[in-house]
């Protein structure tokens, strides 16, 4: 698909893309370069998952702090291990 850049080096994108996007005017997009080929996403905060250079990497924000969330696993382990055992 072929689009032109206006005087300013401006892009429309097609309906079709925007709807496969789902994006609409006002909403932030990026441009990614991935070995060298150019990559045009929708901005979705809500996942987290970025490209850095070729990783995919998580910037999301944690709901709840890191050391809860660890305590509350560890509880959950130590309750499946002991599980059927009598005191």
């Amino acid at each position: 698909m072929k689009t032109i850049l206006d005087d300013t080096g401006r892009i429309q994108l097609p309906e079709c893309v925007r709807a496969e996007l789902k994006v609409k005017s006002g909403d932030e997009v990026v441009f990614e370069n991935h070995g060298g080929e150019w990559v045009l996403r929708a901005v979705r905060n809500p996942s987290g998952l970025c490209w850095k250079g070729d990783v995919l990497i998580h910037q999301g924000v944690c709901r709840q702090p890191a050391d809860q969330i660890l305590d509350q696993v560890r509880e959950e382990r130590v309750g499946h291990l002991s599980e059927g055992l009598t005191p």
